[in-house]
């Protein structure tokens, strides 16, 4: 199974093509290079960090461009500075020396265990995507070796063990449940549909936008039901535009002023939390709330990951929200 790659941010490195390299030669779990808002994790180069304050470090980021400032007490994502410092009071933070194999194997394995959740809810909507077209019951109890692993609600919450391997989904075996059977172990990862297709559709690089979303009128329908960590400036614009009235895509690219290539990306995640529509009857009316109708199985799927060539007789579908997140 070869999952989407992992994010890495690479902060302040007058010269990348090192780490880049070392990113590049890993491939379980596969990694790239990300901007800081789209990363999983971030390098940071010791030699560009400062500190500025108690938790509070300011990295050159390049000449003419703004120094990042990082709050470590507050940042969510795994960090390590890459050694030598400039700084000796950054003597508590992770470091990571890029000159000694050993010593990136284990910062790697550490920061891939930080993101075990991300992994795993990608695993996860790999699974959905290639089951979709099956997902006919309300609730699937997800086992591997007959022990329950995961438990998926469709199209609503997830739970997954976080003991197991992102792999071990592969082999695990999908037994439908009916709808009461649905109450997830405490101790599970708690997350749901919207967040791991979420995720998925971000990174993937098969074009998952329906083709009528690139020229059909776009509608508001619901704030994306997915952890606010998730959401960036871009989607936030997309999404209030759509709130004044309707757009197509290219209005909207007019509008906010985002490269194509943006644009879809953004596009394609909020269709698939079930925050836009091309249906007006489906769409939020104005001063009041979202269509919040059933969400039935055949709705969920005609809207997402669409079988490979044509669906005779098949109209296109929008994700129907509501999409149940639960933190």
């Amino acid at each position: 199974m070869h999952l989407p790659r992992l994010r890495m941010a690479l902060v302040g490195f007058p010269d990348a093509a090192l780490p880049e390299s070392l990113l590049r030669a890993r491939s379980h779990p596969a990694w790239e290079t990300a901007s800081l808002d789209d990363a999983d994790a971030l390098w940071v180069s010791g030699g560009s960090a400062h500190m500025e304050a108690d938790s509070l470090v300011r990295v050159w980021n390049g000449e003419g461009k703004p120094a990042v400032v990082l709050h470590l007490n507050t940042l969510e994502r795994p960090l390590a500075f890459t050694l030598p410092l400039a700084d000796a009071r950054l003597h508590d933070v992770a470091r990571v020396d890029l000159h000694n194999p050993a010593n990136v194997e284990h910062a790697m394995r550490r920061t891939e265990q930080a993101l075990r959740a991300v992994l795993l809810q990608l695993a996860m909507a790999e699974q959905i995507a290639h089951r979709l077209l099956t997902l006919t019951a309300h609730t699937y109890h997800v086992t591997l070796n007959e022990k329950l692993v995961a438990v998926v609600s469709v199209p609503g919450r997830i739970g997954i063990e976080l003991g197991i391997e992102p792999g071990d989904l592969a082999e695990a075996r999908w037994v439908a449940r009916p709808a009461f059977a649905n109450d997830i172990p405490k101790w599970f990862l708690p997350t749901s549909f919207a967040e791991c297709l979420w995720l998925y559709a971000s990174r993937v690089e098969t074009a998952l936008l329906p083709p009528r979303y690139r020229t059909a009128p776009l509608y508001f329908r619901c704030v994306p039901r997915v952890p606010q960590k998730l959401m960036q400036n871009l989607h936030y614009a997309v999404l209030s535009e759509l709130a004044m009235a309707p757009r197509t895509f290219g209005e909207l690219q007019e509008s906010i002023g985002l490269p194509e290539r943006d644009l879809n990306a953004a596009l394609t995640v909020l269709y698939f939390s079930g925050s836009i529509t091309c249906n007006p009857e489906r769409a939020a009316r104005r001063g009041g709330v979202a269509n919040r109708d059933t969400v039935t199985a055949s709705e969920l799927r005609n809207s997402m990951f669409p079988p490979i060539g044509p669906a005779s007789g098949v109209p296109d579908a929008t994700m129907p929200a509501p999409l149940e997140w639960r933190p």
